[in-house]
């Protein structure tokens, strides 16, 4: 379902454009081609790690606690509606709308970031998962890694972080960061999975907005919220503390 709105939002948005193809396969690449490559590789690194210390141990701890004690308890439904595209559309479309209100072209580059994060994000974890075909923990599917959820609610996070400072991007990480521990506390992910997705979808997220600001490289290493403010990357992430 999620590869399906994916590229029903991908077609909306190229369906006027020319070199289409080449449009695509550049913003495909853009967690290897910008600085967020740096985001890219250290979340593999610590994902490849989780899978050897899995596979050394015969299991995952930190899933099995969180199956096993749900601290999250009824809260987990609602994180589980957070992490299927609801903030992501939300986001887009009030964005979309206020551009066709205020002709503000900030707000139109902002829906298009975050429908195409989202996009991206979704399609590269959807082909992912039917490609590794991984076995839920639950036992219901192979198609556990990555996870979607993380993968859309970490991509959400991102766009708004590195759009809106520190202010929006905390909130955003934290709504993040509850979809993710939702997929353990439900049983339906490892830690790797949750892992993995988050890390495609933040790179899709700040990959994607130092492509759309002609930015590929900035003066020190992206961390959760990177501020953008037409002027392109600033030095200073943090400057609204």
């Amino acid at each position: 379902m999620s590869i399906a709105v994916s590229l029903l939002s991908l077609y909306s948005v190229y369906a006027k454009e020319e070199s289409l193809k080449q449009m695509i396969a550049t913003e495909l690449a853009t967690p290897i081609t910008t600085d967020a490559k740096y985001i890219l590789a250290a979340g593999a690194i610590i994902t490849i790690a989780l899978v050897l210390v899995k596979n050394e141990y015969g299991g995952d701890e930190t899933q099995s606690e969180a199956t096993l004690k749900r601290p999250m308890g009824e809260a987990s439904h609602f994180f589980d509606y957070m992490g299927q595209l609801v903030p992501n559309a939300i986001y887009a479309g009030g964005m979309y709308w206020n551009y066709k209100i205020t002709e503000n072209k900030k707000s139109y580059n902002r829906a298009m970031a975050m429908t195409k994060a989202s996009a991206y994000s979704s399609i590269v974890t959807t082909v992912m998962k039917y490609s590794i075909r991984e076995r839920r923990p639950n036992g219901t599917a192979r198609n556990s890694f990555p996870s979607g959820h993380a993968t859309t609610a970490f991509a959400f996070a991102s766009v708004v972080g590195i759009e809106h400072g520190i202010r929006w991007g905390i909130p955003a990480y934290i709504l993040a960061g509850g979809v993710a521990y939702s997929r353990l506390n439900d049983n339906a992910h490892y830690s790797h999975d949750v892992l993995a997705g988050a890390t495609i979808g933040m790179a899709y997220g700040i990959g994607l907005a130092l492509h759309q600001e002609g930015v590929k490289k900035v003066k020190s290493l992206p961390l959760l919220t990177p501020t953008l403010d037409g002027k392109g990357i600033q030095a200073s992430y943090f400057k609204e503390f």
